[in-house]
C-alpha cells in the first residue's frame, strides 16, 4: 500500500519542482555563502569560481552588452554576442534585472530539472515504476560534475536539455501505438531539441543527423516487419515512415548551415564554432582593470598558459602554443573552464586547425599540409602521403573512405582529425594518446578498444588523486574520482539491461544514439577533463539504464529468493 501511494504522489510536475527547488538552492549557496564566506580563496568573485574562465568571461561579456543595451536600446541586443549565444543570453538577462551570475540561477535550475524530467521519462517508459525510474536518474541529478554548469555560467545547461529533446524525441518514434498525439508531440520534441542543440552546439546537429539516419534504418525495417506480420494497423506504421522521413527534412536546413560553418569558415576553418574566448579575455582585461605586468591577480591572462614573458595581448594562436616549461595542470576544474587555447565552450573549435607557428589564419590546406620544417605540430602532415610542397589534395573531388585507406581523402574524417591535432597541441597533463598518428582506416580500427576505454572509463583513477593548478581543481578531481566509481558501478549492471531489453527497440535506439556520441567526443576530446564535461549529457542515460539494470536484477534475485522459500513452505 505505501508502495503505491508513493507511486501516485511522483507526478512529474513534483519532479520537476524537487530538482529546480534542489538546483536553486544548491547555486544560491554556494553564489552566495560557500564561495564567499567559506571558501574565499576559491571565490573570483561575484559567486564565480577562481579559474572559471569561461563563466569569468562569459559574465563580463553579458555585463558589457547590458550596458550596451541600456545605452542604445534593445535593438543592440543579439544573440550570437562575441560568437556565443550564452553572452547573448546572459547580456539580455542582466539588461532586464542587475548584473550579476545569480540572477541566471532560476534559468539553470530550470533547465537542470527539465533535463532530469526528460531522462525521467525515458527510464519509466523502461521501467513501469515511477519509484524505480528515480532512482535511476538521482545520479544526473546529484552528481556535482553538473554544478559546473548550473552554479556557474556556461552553455551546457542548455545543451544537455537539447539533446535529452532529442532522446526523448527517438523514444517516442519508436512506441507502439505511435499516432496522433504522440505522433505531434515527437515532431514538438525534436524539432526543440533541433533548435536548442543547433544555437549552443551546431555541430552536435550535424553528428545526430548520421545517428538519426542509422536508427531509422532500423525502424523502417521494425515497421516493415510489423506490417508484414499485420502485428500493427497499417495506417499506424506508415504514419511511423512518414515520421523517419519528414525528421531530416527538419534537420538538414540547421545541418547544412552547421557543415557549411565546418568546411567553409575562411577566417579559421573550424569544427565548432562556440565562445570565442580571445575576445572575451580582452574584455575581461579592459573590465578588470588589472595591470599587463603580470600581477598575481590577472587571472585570465596567467592562467591562459602564455610565455612567461607576461605579454598582455597574446593572440588566439600564441595561446594555443604553450611552452613546455611552465604549463599549467589541466585539471577536471580546469577542463570545464580552460582559457582559449582549448577551452571547453569552444571545445573543438579553438583546438582546430592552429598550427604550432602561431599564425593566426592559417587555411586548410596549411593545417594538414605543413612545411617540413620540423614544427612540433607536424605529426599529421608527416602521415598523409602528401607532397612536401604543402600544395593540399583536394578532399571535394576524391572518393569517400569507405573506398579509400586514406582518411585524409574524406573531407569529414580529415576535419575530426584536425580537430584532435589541435586538442594533442593544447597542452595540459590530463591529455591522453596525443601521439597517436592515424595513417589509413586499420589504424582506426586497432584503436577502437582504447578508444572505448578513453570514452566511457576516463578519467582514470591514476588522475584521481593529481594536485591542480587551482586548489578547486585539485578538489573536484577527488570529487569526479567518486563519480566514476558509480559510473564503473553501472557498467557492472549494464549487460543485465542489454538482456532484459534486448527486444526492446527503444532501449537500443537510445544506447545506439548516447554511445556514437560518446564515441566521438572521446576521439577529438584527447583531455579528458574538458571530455569528461562534454560527454556528460551522453554517458548518464547509460549510466541511468545500467543503474536501472542493477535494480531489475536485485529484484528478480529477490523474487527467486521469495519463490523458493514458498516452495519449501509448501
Amino acid at each position: 500500500m505505501k508502495i503505491n501511494i508513493l507511486e501516485q504522489d511522483l507526478s512529474l510536475f513534483k519532479i520537476w519542482i524537487f530538482s529546480f527547488l534542489y538546483t536553486g538552492m544548491v547555486s544560491a549557496s554556494i553564489q552566495l555563502v560557500i564561495l564567499p564566506y567559506i571558501f574565499p580563496s576559491l571565490h573570483y568573485g561575484d559567486g564565480l569560481l577562481n579559474g572559471a574562465l569561461d563563466s569569468i568571461g562569459l559574465h563580463m561579456a553579458g555585463i558589457e552588452l547590458a550596458e550596451k543595451i541600456r545605452k542604445e536600446g534593445w535593438h543592440a541586443w543579439e544573440l550570437l554576442y562575441h560568437n556565443n549565444p550564452t553572452s547573448g543570453i546572459v547580456g539580455a538577462v542582466y539588461a532586464l534585472s542587475f548584473p550579476k551570475p545569480w540572477t541566471l540561477i532560476p534559468i539553470n535550475s530550470a533547465l537542470h530539472a527539465t533535463s532530469t524530467l526528460l531522462l525521467f521519462l525515458v527510464v519509466n517508459n523502461l521501467i513501469d515504476s515511477k519509484k524505480k525510474a528515480l532512482l535511476c536518474v538521482l545520479p544526473f541529478l546529484f552528481y556535482p560534475t553538473a554544478m559546473t554548469w548550473y552554479t556557474q555560467i556556461l552553455k551546457d545547461g542548455f545543451a544537455i536539455a537539447g539533446t535529452f529533446f532529442l532522446i526523448y524525441g527517438i523514444l517516442l518514434l519508436t512506441k507502439n501505438d505511435f499516432k496522433g498525439k504522440i505522433c505531434i508531440a515527437f515532431f514538438i520534441f525534436v524539432t526543440l531539441g533541433i533548435v536548442v542543440v543547433f544555437i549552443m552546439r551546431p555541430y552536435l546537429v550535424t553528428v545526430t543527423k548520421f545517428i538519426y539516419l542509422s536508427n531509422a534504418v532500423f525502424l523502417v525495417l521494425f515497421s516493415l516487419k510489423k506490417i508484414q506480420k499485420k502485428q500493427a494497423p497499417y495506417k499506424q506504421e506508415l504514419l511511423r515512415l512518414f515520421a523517419i522521413g519528414i525528421i531530416f527534412f527538419v534537420i538538414y536546413p540547421y545541418t547544412t548551415v552547421a557543415i557549411k560553418e565546418i568546411l567553409n569558415d575562411s577566417n579559421s576553418r573550424n569544427i565548432i564554432r562556440e565562445v570565442n574566448l580571445g575576445e572575451n579575455l580582452s574584455l575581461l582585461s579592459k573590465n578588470t582593470d588589472k595591470p599587463s605586468s603580470g600581477t598575481p591577480d590577472e587571472t585570465l591572462s596567467k592562467n591562459t598558459d602564455k610565455p612567461s614573458s607576461g605579454t598582455p595581448d597574446e593572440t588566439l594562436s600564441k595561446n594555443t602554443d604553450k611552452p613546455s616549461s611552465g604549463t599549467p595542470d589541466e585539471t577536471l576544474s580546469k577542463n570545464t573552464d580552460k582559457p582559449s587555447s582549448g577551452t571547453p565552450d569552444e571545445t573543438l573549435s579553438k583546438n582546430t586547425d592552429k598550427p604550432s607557428s602561431g599564425t593566426p589564419d592559417e587555411t586548410l590546406s596549411k593545417n594538414t599540409d605543413k612545411p617540413s620544417s620540423g614544427t612540433p605540430d607536424e605529426t599529421l602532415s608527416k602521415n598523409t602521403d602528401k607532397p612536401s610542397s604543402g600544395t593540399p589534395e583536394s578532399t571535394d573531388k576524391t572518393l569517400p573512405m569507405i573506398f579509400s585507406t586514406n582518411p585524409y581523402k574524406n573531407k569529414y574524417i580529415a576535419s575530426l582529425l584536425r580537430s584532435r591535432q589541435g586538442f594533442s597541441s593544447s597542452g595540459g597533463k590530463t591529455l591522453v594518446d596525443k601521439d597517436v598518428i592515424f595513417n589509413d582506416i586499420f589504424d582506426f580500427i586497432k584503436y577502437l578498444p582504447r578508444l572505448f576505454e578513453i570514452s566511457f572509463f576516463s578519467p582514470f583513477p591514476s588522475q584521481w588523486f593529481g594536485e591542480g593548478s587551482f586548489p578547486a581543481n585539485t578538489l573536484q578531481r577527488r570529487i569526479v574520482g567518486i563519480e566514476m566509481i558509480g559510473v564503473y558501478f553501472s557498467y557492472i549492471f549494464l549487460p543485465y539491461a542489454f538482456y532484459k531489453w534486448r527486444k526492446r527497440i527503444e532501449f537500443w535506439s537510445i544506447l545506439s544514439f548516447c554511445s556514437s556520441i560518446t564515441l566521438l567526443m572521446g576521439f577529438i576530446v584527447l583531455n579528458v577533463g574538458t571530455l569528461h564535461r562534454l560527454r556528460y549529457g551522453f554517458l548518464m542515460p547509460i549510466v541511468t539504464l545500467g543503474i536501472a539494470g542493477f535494480i531489475m536484477a536485485r529484484d528478480d534475485f529477490l523474487n527467486k529468493k521469495t519463490l523458493k522459500r514458498l516452495i519449501r513452505t509448501d
